[in-house]
């Protein structure tokens, strides 16, 4: 009996054996070929600016030294793209977050800094963070308004040129994107990825990997108590599975512990945090309200019959007086019913944006390029064909859509119009829930009569 004893032993230890030894390295990712690197570097710039303008970046020197010491650790492991000149900046925002621009731009938001239990789960975000930039992930997100910025050239960036300094009105209005705007939005193959190459990143670095996995489960558990701090942490970071179990299965293929490094006092730091004064951002004048991702549909999306222009030197569009002009971050144009701006996108409204393509050399072509796009990277079916028509009597093209809304169980209806403005192509897209298209669509036709190009 007990020699059977010791052979079922055997036996199940071989079996084990023959399990674990049947796991295999996941491959590390690599960045795809996405064009040339400036683009990142000058979009995450951009942003970068923009974000400086519209959150408070907290001056406290031992702060910001401390969060560059642990940031630069990561980036000095080398499984980074040392491409990007990565930088690292802590504004003042109560909710569990940090957010890399495309290029390198990192804001870390005191809520995470006060949040983390240990170094290593503040160096797991920002590796995980990080590692979205080195693999050119805010360059070609699922976002519909960021879908567009990664088809050849950064859509809205290139509007900016044809806005001029027409924007400048909408500084005020443009606030209401601050925050959750910023973070770019990905898909849940992006976040597995950041997740496998943030945690080989922390283990070459000496920080214990497992603490990302553990980190992100304290958020998760942070969402049944008080959803609003974490909130726009999952509307642009979808759990991709078990982040713990993939992080184990892969630990006895990373950089051995043991796992000691400590680059600062993260205790003084959190003190630090809690003695900051109000952030004078804070005082400023009221913002739109965004409604959470995810969240019911409105009601009813206001519309007044009354209309406004809105005039830049490159066009005019009137609007309902009682919606809402906004620049998007890539420097583009929203307008929005009370209830139509969502965290991360628009559920209900209208966005305009500049496109430059890489290949088309006529209208059709570049259209049928942007569309792709929108198809591949932005979960969206074409439900009408191309068709032409006249925007202030130029020659136009209308697309129909159909995509997931960002409102809780509904799909939404987009139509797509291009036109040709100042050598380059100028794009409106109105959106609203499938259910709801009929009541906005007389007024997004008067949207659209009422555009006028500049003459020259």
């Amino acid at each position: 009996m007990l020699n059977r004893r010791i052979t079922l032993a055997a036996l199940a230890l071989m079996l084990a054996g023959g399990i674990a030894s049947a796991q295999k390295q996941k491959k590390i990712p690599v960045a795809p070929d996405a064009g040339p690197k400036e683009q990142d570097i000058q979009l995450g710039q951009k942003l970068a600016q923009q974000v400086e303008q519209q959150m408070y970046v907290v001056p406290n020197k031992e702060l910001t030294d401390y969060i560059n010491r642990v940031g630069k650790r990561l980036v000095a492991t080398g499984m980074l793209d040392t491409d990007f000149p990565y930088s690292f900046k802590v504004v003042q925002e109560k909710s569990l977050n940090a957010f890399a621009l495309p290029g390198g731009p990192m804001f870390v938001h005191t809520g995470l800094i006060a949040a983390a239990e240990n170094e290593a789960q503040l160096a797991g975000v920002l590796a995980h963070e990080l590692s979205h930039v080195s693999l050119r992930h805010g360059i070609a997100n699922s976002s519909k308004q960021q879908t567009a910025a990664g088809i050849g050239q950064v859509a809205g960036a290139v509007l900016g040129g044809l806005l001029g300094g027409g924007l400048g009105q909408l500084a005020q209005a443009g606030a209401a994107m601050a925050g959750q705007s910023f973070a770019m939005k990905y898909s849940r193959s992006a976040e597995a990825d950041a997740d496998l190459l943030g945690a080989y990143t922390m283990a070459k670095a000496g920080y214990n990997p497992l603490e990302l996995g553990r980190f992100f489960e304290k958020l998760e558990a942070e969402a049944g108590g008080d959803p609003g701090k974490v909130a726009e942490f999952f509307s642009s970071h979808p759990n991709p599975g078990n982040r713990t179990k993939m992080i184990e299965e892969q630990m006895r293929f990373m950089t051995p512990g043991p796992y000691t490094t400590q680059m600062g006092n993260l205790a003084a730091m959190k003190k630090i945090v809690a003695s900051l004064p109000p952030s004078p951002k804070a005082k400023e004048g009221p913002r739109a309200t965004l409604a959470p991702a995810g969240g019911a549909m409105p009601a009813s999306f206001p519309t007044s019959r009354n209309m406004t222009a809105l005039t830049t030197p490159s066009f005019s569009i009137s609007h309902p007086d009682n919606w809402q002009p906004a620049k998007s971050q890539q420097g583009g144009l929203t307008i929005t019913p009370e209830g139509g701006l969502v965290e991360g996108g628009i559920g209900a409204g209208m966005m305009m944006g500049g496109f430059a393509p890489r290949r088309a050399r006529d209208l059709r072509g570049a259209t049928e390029e942007l569309v792709q796009g929108f198809v591949q990277n932005g979960q969206m079916t074409v439900t009408q064909q191309a068709q032409q028509i006249e925007v202030d009597g130029q020659p136009a093209i209308m697309v129909h859509l159909s995509g997931p809304s960002p409102y809780q169980n509904q799909r939404e209806k987009d139509v797509l119009i291009t036109l040709p403005l100042r050598g380059q192509v100028l794009y409106m897209v109105f959106v609203a829930p499938e259910s709801r298209f009929g009541e906005l669509e007389p007024m997004f036709k008067e949207m659209v009569r009422s555009f006028r190009a500049a003459r020259r």
